[in-house]
C-alpha cells in the first residue's frame, strides 16, 4: 500500500503578456484546481504534481516582467479557511491521500 499525501496551494500571479497569461491559466486549469479570482488559483496535489507544475510555470513566465507566488496550505490549515459570498462553499476536495 502506497500513500501519497496531498496538500493545498495558492498560486497567485501577475503576468503582463496576454499570451503568457493564457498559457498560465490553461496549465492551471488542466490540474485539480479552482480559480478563486482572476489571478489566484487554489491547487491541490501531491508533492510530485506540484513540483512538475512549478517547473512548467517557470518555463511559461517571463522572469523579467512576471511574478508568481506559490503559497502552501497544509490540510489542517486549509480546513480552517472560511469562504463567504460566491465561494461560500468549500470546493470539491480530494481525500488527503490516495491508496494504491
Amino acid at each position: 500500500m502506497i500513500m501519497v499525501f496531498t496538500d493545498f496551494y495558492l498560486f497567485v500571479y501577475d503576468i503582463h503578456e496576454p499570451k503568457t497569461l493564457r498559457l498560465m491559466v490553461k496549465r492551471l486549469e488542466a490540474i485539480n484546481s479552482m480559480r478563486i479570482q482572476k489571478s489566484v488559483f487554489e491547487v491541490q496535489g501531491d508533492k510530485k504534481e506540484i513540483l512538475n507544475l512549478i517547473e512548467d510555470v517557470k518555463c511559461i513566465i517571463n522572469k523579467e516582467t512576471d511574478r508568481v507566488a506559490i503559497i502552501p496550505l497544509c490540510s489542517d490549515d486549509y480546513e480552517k479557511v472560511e469562504f463567504y459570498g460566491v465561494l461560500s462553499r468549500r470546493p470539491t476536495q480530494l481525500p488527503p491521500f490516495y491508496i494504491l
